[in-house]
């Protein structure tokens, strides 16, 4: 994203401005910490744990609550 682009979204998102200065500023200062995180080692193996469920109305206590199944 251009550094124009960059002051926009902001004044979008957050509803004021800042320039395209002060963006650039930013951006240089951070720079060399987002490529020091692109470039670090990764692991081989990442565990995940995936979960899935189904939602049913059941009856409990006399009530009728939601329950994962």
């Amino acid at each position: 994203m251009t550094t124009r682009d960059i002051s926009s979204h902001i004044k979008d998102i957050c509803g004021f401005g800042i320039s395209e200065t002060i963006v650039s500023k930013i951006t240089n200062k951070i720079l060399p910490t987002i490529e020091e995180w692109q470039n670090r080692p990764l692991e081989k193996i990442y565990p995940m744990v995936f979960l899935d469920a189904i939602h049913y109305h059941v009856s409990e206590n006399n009530i009728v609550v939601k329950k994962a199944v």
